[in-house]
């Protein structure tokens, strides 16, 4: 559910509201669930962020689009990313738990030899 969420964030971004669409996709997250993550949701939104509504689905629906987040997301699996947030010492992925503290003083301290 996390590639339309990913189009609307960069087609919303190539209007300059980015950000303030990642706001919006973890709002429905939120409040409708990830299974929410429709391009008719995506579009409310849009409006409500002043962006051009047939710009925006344009490029939603775009093959160039779906192509260049399913590269970022092909990217991510070789990393062994399958989430947000995502951590990295050193290049090594860091196993995130309710100790995210504690998670990342262990692997510093790893990479330190101490």
């Amino acid at each position: 559910y996390s590639e339309p969420a990913a189009r609307a964030a960069v087609c919303a971004g190539e209007q300059g509201k980015g950000w303030d669409m990642v706001d919006q996709i973890w709002n429905i997250g939120s409040s409708l669930g990830p299974y929410a993550y429709e391009q008719e949701i995506f579009e409310g939104r849009v409006g409500d962020l002043g962006l051009d509504v047939d710009t925006f689905s344009d490029c939603f629906t775009s093959p160039d689009t779906a192509a260049d987040v399913q590269a970022v997301i092909d990217e991510a699996m070789e990393l062994g990313i399958n989430g947000v947030p995502a951590l990295f010492v050193n290049e090594k992925p860091v196993q995130l738990t309710e100790d995210v503290q504690g998670a990342l003083t262990r692997e510093i301290e790893a990479q330190l030899g101490q």
